[in-house]
């Protein structure tokens, strides 16, 4: 006994699991061959195996005959050990999931959401306003902290450096739709954070040329280099920051304007909205975005627009408006 419960304990989690849904299985045709009478069908039989090894025992079903209850002797014995094997399975690799999910091992399979680099108190208020924007985008987080900042329902915590392939393919960075790099804390020395996040764009770059990619710098002198790295987009944190506290001490209330157009907690919010066909020149644009309550404030990067209303607009334009939810929808 002492030799066969050993073997039992050795046994891998797959042989014990495959090992007792033999036993069910196998108990259910074994019933019905003792007794095709009673157990009629195979959904009978596997009621009747399910309440017995359970200890529920409905007695709706059961055996009439002694070879019958003779197996459901032998069946109590075992029943019990054959369910608490699958329970403790089953809550075992729930475990062995959170874990895992926890430590940033899991694979993101999904597609079209947002890769972040890099955990912040930035990064923490990037992701509320990502979920806050958008209802159905999820996001992806890399960095290298032993633990899952956040356990949030839209948000996937990936271990590792964004520099390894192996670590971006976890993350799935070739089905997402774009990605942003935080300036880490690492450092006082720009030029260490900076390069660091240059490093992180090129993998970036690299495995994904087709995504978007915007990058939290902290010197303007390092901008070149980013683009040259072909990120698509460079954000000087520090200088926006200083130029938005020159901007509200001469103009009051400037600043909570702003907040409003970068937030969706108001409404009205800066939107990008697509040319349409019918949309010939600058015009156009503007009076039915009027007409539908938005404003537009640019066209691509140029926020001239009502200098050249008559003039032909762009092919493939991107048209920026300040609007509400229904307003882009209408004009979508």
């Amino acid at each position: 006994m002492r030799n066969i419960l050993l073997k039992f304990i050795r046994l891998d989690k797959t042989t014990l699991l495959i090992g007792s849904f033999l036993i069910i299985f196998g108990s259910t045709f074994t019933i019905m061959w003792i007794e095709p009478e009673t157990f009629t069908s195979f959904h009978d039989s596997l009621w009747w195996v399910m309440t017995t090894i359970s200890t529920v025992g409905y007695g709706d079903i059961s055996p009439q005959t002694t070879a019958g209850r003779n197996f459901a002797m032998l069946l109590y014995l075992v029943g019990i050990g054959v369910l608490g094997v699958v329970i403790s399975l089953i809550a075992n690799a729930m475990g062995i999931f959170k874990k895992r999910k926890e430590e940033g091992k899991l694979s993101y399979h999904g597609k079209g959401h947002i890769v972040i680099v890099g955990w912040s108190k930035k990064a923490a208020l990037a992701i509320d306003e990502i979920l806050l924007a958008d209802k159905d985008t999820e996001i992806v987080l890399i960095d290298e902290v032993e633990k899952e900042p956040l356990n949030m329902k839209r948000v996937h915590y990936i271990h590792g450096s964004p520099m390894k392939k192996d670590v971006l393919d976890k993350a799935n960075l070739a089905d997402s739709k774009s990605a942003i790099v935080f300036a880490t804390d690492c450092s006082d020395n720009t030029r260490l954070v900076d390069g660091n996040s240059l490093l992180i764009a090129a993998a970036l770059e690299k495995n994904a040329p087709h995504i978007h990619t915007t990058v939290e710098v902290l010197d303007r002198d390092h901008v070149p280099m980013f683009k040259h790295s072909k990120v698509d987009e460079v954000i000087l944190s520090d200088e926006f920051v200083s130029r938005m506290l020159v901007r509200s001490s001469f103009q009051k209330g400037v600043s909570g304007l702003f907040n409003q157009l970068i937030s969706r907690e108001s409404g009205y919010d800066l939107r990008q909205i697509e040319r349409k066909e019918e949309w010939e020149t600058y015009r156009d644009v503007v009076e039915e975005v009027t007409s539908q309550g938005g404003n537009v404030i640019a066209v691509g990067e140029n926020m001239d627009i009502y200098k050249h209303l008559d003039e032909p607009l762009p092919d493939g334009a991107h048209i920026r408006v300040v609007c509400d939810e229904q307003t882009y929808d209408t004009l979508c």
